[in-house]
């Protein structure tokens, strides 16, 4: 039997291959990190039971911001010439793809993700990428912790459809700053320091990581449930 949970797929691509999800409960690793995350989870409760409006801050717009001149390589609101130079360096791999769209299928629901960059090899293997902007000093060791599991939810699903993982791992552009206001002294903008942080897949690693996941599912269906006793 299905969970019951608060979202359903919708194949926005329209790729047939996803056709068969639709309608399926799902979740997402940052809707996992939020409910696990106490800062973050009445926000969790807001965004998928309330149906309130997502409200990002000024790092996730400028985080947007920087994903979107990586995928396209054109400019971005909130880049500078500069940020942008940062960017180039770090590459745009000829035939990359981005944001390419997973799904683990759980059984009674699904898990859906967004890899910000994958390459293929010749013969099916494959690099998995996850852009971060953030202080390297301070958020290296967290993309360095086991906790950390994006990229092993990307890659095995990836091994799922049948490629060879090669690598794993984030690319931290260093950030500072704390305004968007152009002009004032402390405007977010890129340092140019880049660290590559290596995030080894294992499937070990990864169908451990999924019971975690399977236990969160479950404890956000309980919670639904009570939500839409009493409120719906």
């Amino acid at each position: 039997m299905e969970l019951q949970l608060p979202s359903k797929y919708i194949n926005r691509s329209g790729d047939p291959k996803y056709d068969k999800f639709v309608g399926r409960p799902k979740l997402s690793y940052s809707a996992y990190g939020s409910f696990n995350e106490p800062a973050y989870r009445g926000e969790f409760f807001g965004t998928y039971f309330l149906d309130a409006p997502r409200t990002g801050t000024i790092f996730t717009e400028f985080g947007s911001a920087v994903g979107g001149f990586m995928e396209t390589g054109e400019p971005q609101d909130y880049l500078t010439d500069f940020d942008m130079n940062v960017l180039r360096e770090a590459g745009r791999p000829e035939g990359a793809i981005y944001e390419y769209e997973i799904i683990i299928d759980r059984g009674d629901y699904i898990i859906q993700g967004f890899i910000d960059r994958m390459i293929v090899d010749a013969v099916g293997g494959v690099d998995v990428v996850d852009f971060k902007t953030g202080s390297i000093e301070k958020k290296k060791k967290d993309y360095e912790s086991l906790d950390y599991q994006q990229t092993t939810m990307y890659a095995y699903a990836l091994y799922q459809e049948g490629y060879d993982i090669n690598s794993s791992g984030v690319i931290l552009f260093d950030r500072k700053g704390n305004t968007l206001e152009a002009g004032n002294k402390n405007v977010l903008r890129l340092t140019g320091d880049i660290e590559h942080i290596p995030t080894p897949f294992s499937i070990e690693r990864a169908e451990k990581f999924l019971t975690k996941f399977d236990k969160t599912a479950k404890e956000i269906e309980e919670y639904y449930k009570t939500f839409k006793k009493y409120f719906k």
